[in-house]
């Protein structure tokens, strides 16, 4: 026999929906556009290179729907030098175990900015 659902439940869980669209119109308002909505979940790579379930995420980054593959096939890992917090063994083995193939390249800061700028010139 199910049990009834307590009415503290439900009314956190419509004030929590109720609170999830105003910080997605929130961040919409300040400029920051984002992918999904507090109804359905969808994967998000994180830093560490595996899959998390997520609500909502900041536009450009790689998603893919619940029931989704990734898009992608091959992956580049780009460190700047000099930057040794980044945990690229960790990420390229998550990377590696969502079956991606993939690339590092360490290089300087100017050359990413000139890189970057060449990207979003096209």
């Amino acid at each position: 026999m199910a049990q009834p659902i307590h009415i503290q439940k439900l009314r956190a869980s419509k004030k929590i929906a109720c609170l999830a669209k105003e910080a997605q119109e929130l961040l919409k308002d300040c400029g920051i556009h984002t992918t999904g909505s507090a109804d359905n979940n969808h994967y998000r790579i994180t830093p560490m290179g595996t899959l998390k379930p997520t609500w909502l995420s900041i536009d450009g980054m790689a998603t893919c729907g619940i029931d989704e593959k990734f898009a992608w096939k091959k992956v580049a890992l780009v460190n700047i030098a000099g930057f040794l917090d980044l945990p690229t063994n960790f990420m390229l083995a998550g990377l590696a175990e969502q079956g991606l193939r993939y690339r590092t390249k360490n290089d300087k800061i100017r050359r990413l900015l000139i890189m970057l700028d060449a990207i979003l010139l096209r």
